[in-house]
């Protein structure tokens, strides 16, 4: 069976053989690429879940929506293992830079760089802009580079640009 509702995001495995996909039912599926069948449900968010990206490893996904929550999930056994919270509206980017550093940004004008290895997750850095923030990438060289709406400005200018090292 699949989402119950529009689905708002999507990030490939770095396997290439899975697809996840997040959407407004509250859910997040993995599916497998080659029959489009439904292989693990995450549940718990309490809104649209706006936003998933699965680790470099590929053994975590991060997920976040509208309950300003981050979940970390563990793929193999389905459950969450981690929840970030900082976060005072809805969550609509995620961007790994590795497999312990990520990048979160939401309709809150706020960039977040969040430590996720072992142990307790630490929020490393925030930053705040006078606009909401439209993406996030890394560069070649782990450069993260957001662009936020500034309502004094257009086009939207590089919110930030950071090295991504843990």
């Amino acid at each position: 069976a699949g989402h119950e509702q529009d689905v708002d995001c999507v990030s490939f495995h770095p396997n290439d053989h899975y697809v996840l996909t997040g959407s407004c039912d509250r859910t997040v599926r993995m599916w497998t690429r080659e029959d489009a069948r439904c292989v693990r449900v995450l549940t718990g968010h309490k809104g649209v879940v706006s936003a998933v990206v699965v680790s470099p490893c590929g053994k975590i996904a991060a997920t976040a929506g509208e309950d300003k929550k981050i979940r970390i999930w563990d793929l193999t056994q389905c459950k969450p293992i981690k929840e970030l919270k900082g976060h005072t509206d809805r969550v609509t980017n995620l961007i790994w830079g590795d497999s312990r550093l990520l990048c979160s940004a939401g309709m809150d004008n706020s960039l977040r760089v969040w430590d996720v290895g072992l142990g307790d997750s630490e929020l490393r850095e925030t930053f705040h802009f006078s606009g909401t923030i439209l993406g996030l990438n890394f560069t070649d060289t782990k450069t993260l580079v957001g662009v936020a709406r500034d309502r004094d400005s257009s086009p939207p200018p590089p919110v930030a640009a950071m090295p991504a090292t843990s």
